[in-house]
């Protein structure tokens, strides 16, 4: 792993591949870890693949990448804070071109606590 900052603390960050259920190879990812408590903070999975014909639109293959944060911190926890997800492609010219791209936050967390809390 490597060690960087991220809002000024420490960070590791660890490279990893996914396997896939048919023994291919999987998306690479990069995993931050909170170098105090080794809590999660961001996980990003990428792909970014070029072609021999990459100035022919119908050969590129698009760039994707998937990150994961995970801001919300309760009782020790990480949860996840925000997902994002970006679809690109290198033009002709060389200029990245967005292709599709999204957003999902996640706030106003609620615990509950169910069943009987003495554990009898």
């Amino acid at each position: 792993g490597r060690q960087q900052t991220q809002d000024n603390k420490p960070v590791i960050i660890i490279e990893a591949l996914h396997k896939t259920n048919n023994g291919s190879q999987g998306l690479p990812c990069r995993i931050w870890l909170a170098e105090k408590d080794l809590g999660i903070l961001r996980i990003e999975t990428y792909r970014s693949v070029t072609t021999p014909n990459a100035t022919a639109a119908s050969h590129q293959i698009p760039t994707i990448k998937i990150v994961n944060e995970f801001d919300m911190l309760h009782k020790g926890i990480r949860f996840p804070s925000r997902l994002t997800y970006e679809e690109a492609i290198i033009d002709a010219t060389g200029k990245k071109v967005v292709k599709a791209s999204g957003q999902v936050t996640f706030s106003d967390y609620k615990f509950y606590r169910i069943g009987n809390p003495t554990g009898n």
